[in-house]
């Protein structure tokens, strides 16, 4: 069994992004019900392969955009990855255009996928969920987002699961984080946080997703948003947490 100290990250490659998305699926189909609520047809879709496809499009595309900004780092070729937003204001200016301008192509893309590929619920499931994650945001650093790093995914094949991928790789982002003196902040569902607590992180704000959807038979998905204050070492190099 592997060891989490022999474990070495790297930057995801483009011919590695068709496995980041199987491995997407595998690890958040039955465990993520905000991911379920999101990409899995509804019950009006009438072509479910199509709107399937659809979603791994989407999900290729997402991918593709960190890749490009070197915000994609992986383990064993896609077997463990994560995906990040660095702040913005630590970016370069070059940097920041070059971004826009991918985010810009990218955001088109997936524009046409889902009006190709999805159904109106999926659309109205999507619109809910971007407009309930812009209203929660003003409880990470008072909505200054410019200055805090985002954990988008982190995902790990499910057969690999429990070797210490997963705290190998928040710690390469984290540790970018703390090295410019900044927060991070990241969604995730309330099973999940105790993982996500041993790095620092804290619950800031829980909302629920699809309680006054009639399409979605299960119990409402649990939204949680958690931060992290920056490590900084002091003069001896002991860590602590900023306040």
């Amino acid at each position: 069994m592997a060891r989490k100290t022999e474990l070495s990250c790297r930057p995801l490659r483009y011919r590695e992004i068709a496995r980041t998305v199987d491995v997407t699926e595998r690890a958040l189909r039955d465990t993520d019900p905000f991911f379920n609520y999101v990409f899995f047809p509804p019950p009006d879709a009438k072509y479910t392969r199509i709107s399937k496809l659809g979603a791994r499009f989407v999900l290729y595309i997402q991918y593709a955009y960190y890749v490009s900004q070197k915000e994609a780092i992986t383990l064993d070729g896609g077997d463990g990855f994560i995906t990040y937003d660095s702040a913005p204001n630590g970016l370069s200016l070059l940097r920041k255009i070059f971004q826009r301008m991918v985010q810009s192509i990218a955001s088109v893309v997936i524009f046409l996928i889902i009006t190709l590929a999805g159904t109106k619920e999926q659309h109205h499931r999507l619109k809910e969920t971007r407009q309930q994650d812009e209203a929660s945001k003003d409880t990470v650093n008072g909505g200054q987002l410019d200055d805090v790093f985002m954990i988008d995914t982190l995902a790990v094949t499910p057969d690999k699961q429990g070797l210490g991928y997963g705290s190998v790789l928040l710690e390469a982002v984290i540790s970018q984080a703390d090295a410019q003196s900044r927060r991070s902040y990241l969604y995730t569902r309330p099973q999940i946080t105790p993982f996500y607590e041993k790095f620092g992180f804290v619950v800031v704000a829980t909302y629920p997703v699809g309680e006054n959807n009639p399409t979605w038979t299960r119990p409402p998905v649990q939204r949680v948003i958690m931060v992290r204050e920056p490590t900084l070492k002091d003069a001896q190099g002991e860590e602590e947490q900023s306040k």
